[in-house]
């Protein structure tokens, strides 16, 4: 799907309306108690049968499921009367089905046959900062390159806290679920612009959770023997599982199944927020430079589990990277009476945060006697080219500093301005980052730019042109952050290469970088199935 340029909305902004609630029968409103956050989340989705609704994945990433209701229809919503009793989550995108206990009786929604093009007019629906639905006509304006779909309301009107789950709706179908408001501007997106899950990304996934199709783990059965009476009958062939793959449960416990297999030694851990990639694209350098791992948080305090692996492993030192990080008061005692040390690297925003990282990694190589140490520039809102630069950071001694987009953050140049007399070596991995750089060139730095047509080429460059005695690989989702940036230091330790994949197929650059390796046997994919999938794992090996 192309993308549609369209202007941005200018004066006075329309408040969104409230449509007939006759029209929208199949509108729900969620309130979800979260674990994590110890209050109410309100989101909104649509009823697609006669018991579950649609809705994000992250309104129900931490349910409480004695605290989880639903209520139907327009509003407004006091009483809330359906309980959740079952919740399945999307592996890669963020959707999720709810089930409620007892069905509506109301109308369901079906989702769109073809994706809708850019210039489609449709309307997007939900309950944020309301208890009454609330509608907004959008314009389509098209993909970005992870896939997901972005319309604009032409009078301006804004999501607000409550929309997530709302559908896009396109001749009375699902065209897609709402994730969230664009926050920063990129490709061809501005501030508030609509971010949708396009249906056609998880439709199969739909259809076979609502056992509308079959599930590929329990295909259907054969029919018939004679082939010429059922000539479609084949069974499903079933993907083993991969036997090279760290991975846990969730983004924090697979960081921490990294450290408990990547043989670090160090009495230092570095922990980066797992919640977005903003903070914690810089720390992969880091923690190579003390031989540590990478650990990641989502919770509001760091989690119980990380703590005690902390207690149990003689560790005299923590690295907290990025504002929001914190451990509760128990964990606090504990720490302190092991005579732990705890260090805070927070700037005012992600670029301040990657100069205060910069400076501590640097200090750690030079006290290593690592002397020459590389700088490399990478796009610090779009997380893909940090990722491939974090690794080889990594694996050459040096630090990732990052661009906002393709212009220059003050902090980032005058870190740069401050090094020019060293002459260091400067890589400005990816298209953002090197249109950046050559739009200032602050201090006067001369930049390499390693520039691929995609992400993952962008990634298969950097093994061939800075880490090619590197002898086998870390392969890692392209299109999800969490899991490539505690292979950082991981592929440090293993002198391995760090390569992208989408979930479902090994892309080509990533499978020609393979080929070149002499111990491409020994290539780890970090993440679980549903984010690098087991076909994919074996494609690894080759």
């Amino acid at each position: 799907m192309g993308i549609l340029s369209l202007a941005v909305p200018a004066g006075a902004v329309t408040p969104p309306n409230h449509p007939d609630g006759s029209t929208t029968p199949w509108a729900v409103q969620l309130a979800i108690m979260d674990t994590q956050d110890q209050g109410f989340v309100h989101c909104s989705g649509s009823i697609v049968s006669s018991l579950w609704v649609l809705t994000a994945r992250h309104c129900v990433e931490n349910p409480v499921m004695s605290e989880a209701y639903a209520d139907v229809g327009a509003g407004p919503s006091y009483e809330f009367p359906y309980r959740l009793t079952e919740i399945v989550k999307h592996p890669s995108y963020d959707v999720a089905l709810v089930k409620l206990d007892h069905s509506p009786q109301r109308p369901s929604l079906a989702l769109v046959d073809a994706p809708v093009a850019p210039g489609s007019n449709a309307t997007f629906y939900g309950f944020g900062g309301s208890d009454v639905l609330t509608e907004a006509l959008v314009q389509v304006v098209g993909t970005s390159w992870d896939g997901h779909l972005f319309a604009r309301s032409p009078s301006g009107v804004k999501t607000v806290v409550g929309d997530s789950g709302g559908p896009l709706v396109s001749n009375g179908k699902i065209a897609g679920v709402l994730s969230a408001a664009v926050t920063y501007p990129y490709e061809s997106f501005i501030p508030e612009d609509y971010k949708f899950v396009p249906s056609s990304v998880f439709r199969d996934w739909f259809l076979q959770t609502l056992g509308l199709a079959p599930s590929p783990q329990n295909p259907a059965p054969a029919g018939p023997a004679n082939p010429a009476a059922n000539p479609t009958s084949v069974p499903v062939p079933t993907v083993p599982v991969a036997p090279n793959r760290i991975a846990g449960s969730n983004r924090v416990q697979t960081s921490l199944a990294v450290w408990q297999q990547g043989g670090f030694i160090s009495n230092a851990v570095v922990i980066a927020t797992g919640r977005n990639a903003a903070d914690a694209l810089a720390a992969g350098p880091l923690a190579a430079s003390m031989n540590a791992p990478l650990l990641l948080s989502t919770a509001a305090t760091i989690e119980p589990t990380t703590v005690a692996e902390i207690l149990n492993r003689g560790i005299r030192e923590v690295y907290l990277v990025g504002g929001g990080l914190q451990f509760d008061p128990n964990s606090v005692a504990a720490l302190g009476g092991r005579g732990i040390q705890v260090h805070s690297l927070a700037g005012a925003d992600r670029f301040e945060t990657a100069v205060l990282v910069a400076r501590t990694a640097i200090e750690k190589w030079n006290l290593q006697g690592r002397l020459i140490n590389p700088i490399f520039l990478a796009d610090g809102i779009n997380f893909p080219d940090a990722l491939s630069a974090g690794a080889a950071g990594a694996n050459l001694y040096g630090v990732v500093l990052l661009t906002n987009s393709h212009s220059m953050p003050p902090a980032t140049a005058a870190f740069l301005g401050s090094r020019a007399a060293s002459s260091p070596r400067l890589y400005a991995v990816g298209g953002p980052a090197y249109q950046a750089w050559n739009s200032s060139q602050p201090g006067g730095i001369p930049a390499v730019g390693l520039v691929g047509a995609n992400r993952y080429h962008t990634a298969a460059l950097l093994a061939a042109n800075l880490t090619p005695y590197t002898t086998s690989a870390l392969v890692v989702s392209g299109v999800n952050f969490p899991d490539g940036l505690s292979a950082a230091p991981l592929a440090a330790r293993r002198n391995a290469r760090l390569l992208l994949t989408s979930p479902s197929q090994l892309p080509p650059e990533s499978g020609t970088s393979l080929a070149t390796l002499t111990q491409r046997q020994s290539s780890l994919v970090v993440g679980g199935a549903g984010a690098v999938s087991d076909a994919v794992a074996w494609a690894v090996l080759g």
